[in-house]
This record gives C-alpha cells, sequence and structure tokens, in this order.
C-alpha cells in the first residue's frame, strides 16, 4: 500500500556544500537543516445560507507552526465549500457545493498552490456535506446530508469528475422528531486498511458498510451496518492507525462508540461508549468532528452549540478503550472540522461562528494549550496539503 500524506512540508531536507570529499557521515549529518512545521493549508467555508458570511470560497494559507504565521496566498470564489479533500497525487482539489440541490467541483493546484476550476457536477442529493475519495484515487465519494444518500463518481485523468455512476439511497428514521425524521448521510470514506467503506448516518443511527465494485464501478451495499444506541445521531468517525479500532462520535447524544473492526468482513462490535461531556453537563453538545494524533496515542472530539470545547482522551495502547484527559475551551464559536498536523504536536479547529481558526499545541499529557488564532470567515473544514 502506497503511504498517502497528508502534508507536504514547504521546506525540504537539504545539506550544506562539502569542502572535502572526505567527509564523514557524521559531518554530514551536523551539516543537515531539519524541516518547519510549514505546510499549505487549505480551508473550506460557508458562503451563503448561514449568516452573514463575507467568504470568497475557498483559501489557500502558508501555515507556518513554528513560527505562528499565517499568509493567506490566494483565495477563489465557490459557493458554500463546506468539505473538501483532495486527490491521492496532490494535484487536485475537490469540494461539496452545499446547497439543493447540491453540486460536486473539481480544482487543479498549481506550483504556487492557486486553485483552478475544473469542472461541477450535480451530487444527486441535497446539502452534500462530505467528500472523500478512494485509496486508488480513481473515485469520489459524497455524502448528501439533505436528501440522505450516499454517491460515487469517476475522476479522470485531467482531475475532472464524471457524472455520478452510483446513488445508494438511505431509508428509515430515527428516536429524534426534530433531527431524525428521515435519513441524513454525513460522512463516507474508504478504509485504507481493509479495503470496506463506511458511511454514516445521523437520521437512521447507523453506520453503513459497502463495499466498491471497480468492474462495475459502482457501490455495493451489504445490508449488514453497525447500529448505534438509539437517538445518537453518528456524524463523524476515526479509525486507530493499528487499524483494529473505529471510533464513532454522535452528534445528538455527544457519546463516542468504540468498535473493533473485523479486517475480513468489515463489521463492527462495540466494545466502550463514553461521553465528550463533562461531568453534570446538560447542554445540547452538537458534537462535530473526531481525530487521533499519528501515534495513537491521543483522541480528540469537538463540541458546538453553547459548549465550545474539545473532549481529550487517552487511548490504551492494549485495549483502544478511551479515558477521559480533560476539556479544552476551544476558543471560539462553533468549532467544526479540525486537523491535527502531521507530526502530532498542533491541533487547528475552525469556528464557523467567530471567523476564526485556534492553534493548539499538544502537550506530553495530551492535553490541548491555546497558541494562536487567526480570522477567517466562517471556516468549516480544514486539509493540510
Amino acid at each position: 500500500m502506497k503511504t498517502n500524506p497528508f502534508a507536504l512540508p514547504l521546506v525540504f531536507l537539504s545539506f550544506c556544500l562539502i569542502n572535502s570529499c572526505k567527509s564523514t557521515e557524521k559531518d554530514q549529518n551536523q551539516n543537515l537543516t531539519l524541516p518547519t512545521h510549514s505546510y499549505i493549508l487549505f480551508i473550506g467555508t460557508y458562503t451563503s445560507g448561514t449568516g452573514n458570511s463575507k467568504s470568497d470560497g475557498i483559501y489557500v494559507y502558508e501555515a507556518n507552526l513554528d513560527s505562528m504565521k499565517f499568509k493567506q496566498i490566494h483565495s477563489l470564489k465557490v459557493s458554500n465549500p463546506s468539505y473538501l479533500c483532495l486527490s491521492v497525487d496532490k494535484k487536485f482539489l475537490y469540494c461539496v457545493n452545499e446547497n439543493n440541490p447540491g453540486q460536486v467541483s473539481a480544482f487543479g493546484i498549481d506550483t504556487a498552490y492557486n486553485l483552478s476550476f475544473i469542472n461541477s457536477v450535480p451530487s444527486q442529493g441535497s446539502y452534500p456535506c462530505y467528500i472523500s475519495t478512494d485509496k486508488s484515487g480513481q473515485y469520489v465519494m459524497v455524502a448528501n446530508y439533505g436528501s440522505g444518500s450516499f454517491a460515487l463518481f469517476g475522476v479522470n485523468t485531467d482531475g475532472s469528475l464524471t457524472k455520478s455512476l452510483s446513488v445508494i439511497q438511505d431509508k428509515g428514521k430515527g428516536t429524534n422528531p426534530s433531527r431524525q425524521e428521515g435519513p441524513h448521510a454525513h460522512m463516507i470514506f474508504q478504509n485504507a486498511h481493509n479495503g470496506y467503506i463506511y458511511a454514516t448516518d445521523l437520521g437512521t443511527d447507523q453506520v453503513n458498510i459497502f463495499t466498491l465494485d471497480t468492474l462495475e464501478k459502482k457501490l455495493i451495499n451489504h445490508n449488514n451496518p453497525y447500529k448505534t444506541s438509539a437517538g445518537a445521531g453518528p456524524r463523524h468517525i476515526s479509525i486507530h492507525p493499528n487499524g483494529e479500532w473505529m471510533y464513532i462520535l454522535a452528534e445528538l447524544s455527544g457519546t463516542i462508540e468504540a468498535a473493533k473492526i473485523d479486517n475480513t468482513t468489515g463489521r463492527l462490535e462495540k466494545f466502550q461508549t463514553i461521553s465528550t461531556l463533562n461531568t453534570g453537563e446538560s447542554r445540547y453538545p452538537g458534537s462535530a468532528d473526531i481525530h487521533i494524533t499519528p501515534d495513537g496515542k491521543f483522541l480528540y472530539a469537538t463540541n458546538r452549540g453553547e459548549i465550545n470545547n474539545i473532549a481529550c482522551f487517552k487511548i490504551d495502547s492494549q485495549t483502544g478503550k478511551l479515558s477521559v484527559i480533560g476539556f479544552t475551551p476551544s476558543g471560539g464559536r462553533t468549532p467544526r472540522n479540525f486537523v491535527i498536523d502531521p507530526s502530532g504536536k498542533f491541533v487547528l479547529v475552525a469556528h464557523q461562528d467567530s471567523n476564526e481558526i485556534v492553534v493548539f499545541s499538544v502537550q506530553e499529557d495530551g492535553l490541548l494549550e491555546k497558541a494562536y488564532k487567526f480570522n477567517v470567515p466562517m471556516p468549516v473544514c480544514l486539509k493540510f496539503l
């Protein structure tokens, strides 16, 4: 399996000129210049429909986490690009246009990290909210929240998207009449460890398990979904680096369900449910996003609503069980998507309603310490190149 890095440093390893051809390996290592935590950061935003947004659409920043300097180098007018993903070869960027009807758009990335529009196609549903590529980079998958459907698209050699190849329409409802009156697809991605595709449905309290038939070019529903607790509202998923454990964040209940992954069948078996809320907290969580540090030691989850915090957990390396470390104020209003840098030392959180991105440093014990913030209008999705 090829490595699929989430970030490419801007500063590369370089060696100083060596005056003598007899220099030892030790001497050469002393002349080595190490890379900094410097990246290209793509930011997806809301441009309309969720308040008085002044956003263009997609922003491109140069982010140096050592000096805490963030420089905008490009922006492109795009309608409601609320979720982004990069192509496997990092040459293209894709986004959903969270509208009704929804669209999916493709962009080229040039050597200066500017974006150029390639094409848009219908998302085959309303209010698409998530997009990802398969591990081969030949397909793009989308979750349509409003209509409760999942769609598959092909990727051409020039990065453009084909029309939809396959659509799976979920059915059913949950126990929450205001949020679960019908299916609400929220996330779809391919597990790199076993090839199965997992797709959350907030409206029906389930995680669907699909496979990708590359001969027929369609998604196959195995009709053996994992059922979360009633009324939980599963939103986002994170898989441990060891490929054995899945953590499912529920938006409505503010809980995380941890499940053992059967990498042969793709099926899930729950072994823990834990709350992202502090003891005695009764406010609506509106839990949004969940990620694990690259070393597999810590897990974080954001809560929105009136809470606006980040729940911090330690992961038991033997059992996969979570234990609470603490709760960190997110530093803004409505923390949505967040991203952990490849070194695992920094966490960047997008705050939709306070128009800012807050940067935290990860401490040795897993707790987060606020380090910096900078303004971007209505940010909701962050991706490192």
